[in-house]
């Protein structure tokens, strides 16, 4: 950390030249003095926010004596550093003004470890507006390692970041770095934030830094650089399958998704995505998302799916609402969604479906820690939404709930391997079920080894669990399996069931895109393995 916070300083110096040469010198407490860097040039006043910096890393590495000096010769500035020895603290008094502002902040100070006490402290400080606090040492009694006396703290001066300085693609919008990147002109220093600026930013599918951000101090103003970047943003996702037959045959499935985002840079996006589990059903859905009108923290959202049942019926399913933003990580949905099915034959009946119509209001929470936004290796992501409503059919109506979610960790191991955990479970609550309003689960995105979306479903519960090991930052092979609690009180497929599925799989990265096998195979209950019903799933995603 000490030799990083020189090449600050160094920085510093090249940014602000001025007319002094100034010489550094390292001072070695058993080499004596020792240049270090050489023929720099920096104003004065920036070189006090320098070296308070450099003195804060010093005292990071529990280097609590570290001081600078700056001497003037003739025309140049020496410049001496010294660290002095590395030492804990055993016992440590603060000075009464510091322990006024501590007390008022709430900031427990512990009898035991002290330096790591100390080191908190400091973190507290720059992620509050002072990143140049560091500790000044009143009085001090050294004995072995360990040092008894009394320190002040120095906060240093108050940094707010005072604009931001867009380089590259300057045509992000200002609130979409407020609210996901969480920055804007005229907010107090935070260290952490800045820091973390390069994962945020990996979860937005299309923006990039070409350099690490940087912030431009001095005693005027600070700036805050950011070197962004327009990746590519589009994808274009095909998926096809075999399905095993009753009579040994196969058939082939097949999806396509197109995803436009950002093509007005406004952040917006918009899916297509077509669907065809197998040859009786086909699947067709449009989804939107525009983020901060008026660059407010909230975003208009909806969606249009449409599915039908070769010929027995078409649901026709509307979605639209607001998105909040809670946080940088949470989002607050409120929903109204739109439900209608229409029976195409009257065989329909048969099996106990009916046209109707439903009205819900819906309230839904997203979250997402991770730190990449197509191939997270570690973080949360969660999304989930209840809602109460209304079903006529039959000229009658009837009171409903549904409630959905989904929870991902992704974990680091040991290495390469890592591990990958899914949840998705539903529930539809009323008193007469319908087959046609039934979830439809099964397949590469739910419940593996079982065909595309062959199950029909009241309530269920799936978890998933993956063993990756990454051959490179996109590529992985991965060990799986799945368990799956499936309710049905339809009538049609009345009961409950428990599926199970293993399997095996390999994403891996092409010139064009990434490509995805999985091979899987599953079972019923106390049923065996069923090789012969086994599923391969080829996925491709591709950007542009």
């Amino acid at each position: 950390m000490l030799r990083a916070t020189l090449f600050f300083v160094f920085l510093l110096g090249q940014l602000f030249a001025q007319s002094l040469p100034t010489k550094w010198i390292f001072v070695d407490d058993f080499a004596g003095e020792q240049p270090y860097f050489s023929a720099l040039s920096s104003s004065s006043q920036n070189l006090d926010l320098a070296l308070m910096k450099w003195t804060q890393a010093a005292q990071r590495d529990r280097y609590w004596l570290a001081n600078a000096r700056i001497d003037t010769i003739s025309d140049s500035l020496n410049v001496y550093l010294s660290t002095g020895p590395q030492f804990s603290w055993e016992n440590l008094e603060l000075d009464s003004l510091s322990e006024r502002m501590i007390s008022r902040w709430k900031i427990e100070h512990p009898t035991k470890n002290p330096s790591v006490w100390l080191n908190e402290l400091l973190r507290y400080y720059e992620n509050t507006g002072y990143p140049f606090a560091s500790i000044e040492i009143l009085d001090f009694n050294l004995q072995g390692g360990a040092m008894s006396g009394r320190a002040q703290v120095q906060p240093g001066p108050y940094i707010s970041i005072d604009s931001i300085a867009l380089k590259g693609y300057s045509s992000v919008r200002r609130s979409l770095l407020r609210f996901e990147l969480g920055i804007h002109s005229g907010m107090e220093y935070n260290e952490r934030t800045i820091s973390r600026l390069s994962q945020r930013i990996d979860r937005i599918p299309f923006l990039g830094f070409a350099r690490q951000p940087q912030v431009l101090f001095s005693k005027e103003k600070s700036v805050l650089f950011l070197y962004i970047q327009e990746e590519k943003n589009n994808r274009f996702n095909g998926i096809a399958g075999l399905n095993s037959l009753q009579d040994g045959g196969v058939t082939v499935t097949g999806e396509v998704d197109l995803l436009l985002q950002n093509s007005l840079n406004k952040g917006e996006r918009l899916e297509v995505q077509w669907r065809r589990p197998g040859v009786e059903m086909q699947m067709l859905d449009v989804a939107f998302d525009f983020p901060f009108p008026f660059d407010l923290p909230f975003g208009v959202t909806g969606a249009l799916n449409f599915l039908r049942q070769d010929s027995s019926f078409l649901n026709i399913d509307f979605l639209g609402g607001l998105r909040f933003w809670a946080s940088k990580d949470a989002r607050l949905r409120l929903l109204y969604e739109s439900k209608q099915s229409v029976i195409l034959s009257e065989e329909s009946f048969v099996t106990g479906a009916a046209n109707f119509s439903a009205r819900f209001v819906k309230l839904g929470l997203e979250y997402n820690n991770s730190n990449h936004f197509l191939q997270p290796t570690k973080g949360v992501r969660f999304f989930g939404h209840v809602g109460r409503g209304v079903r006529n059919s039959f000229e009658e109506s009837e009171n409903q709930w549904r409630a959905l979610g989904s929870l991902e960790i992704f974990q680091p191991i040991w290495g390469r391997f890592g591990a990958y955990s899914r949840s998705l479970s539903a529930t539809l609550l009323t008193d007469n079920y319908l087959p046609n309003e039934l979830y439809r689960i099964g397949g590469v995105n739910s419940l593996r080894g079982v065909n595309e979306q062959s199950l029909f479903a009241s309530s269920y519960f799936i978890q998933s669990a993956e063993l990756r090991y990454a051959l490179d930052r996109f590529s992985y092979i991965q060990l799986l399996g799945d368990f799956g609690v499936i309710e049905n009180r339809s009538g049609f497929q009345t009961g409950l069931q428990r599926n199970y599925a293993v399997g095996a799989g390999m994403t891996f990265r092409t010139e064009l895109g990434l490509l995805q096998l999985i091979y899987a195979v599953g079972k019923q209950g106390s049923n065996s393995f069923d090789f012969q019903a086994s599923t391969l799933h080829i996925g491709y995603t591709s950007t542009f």
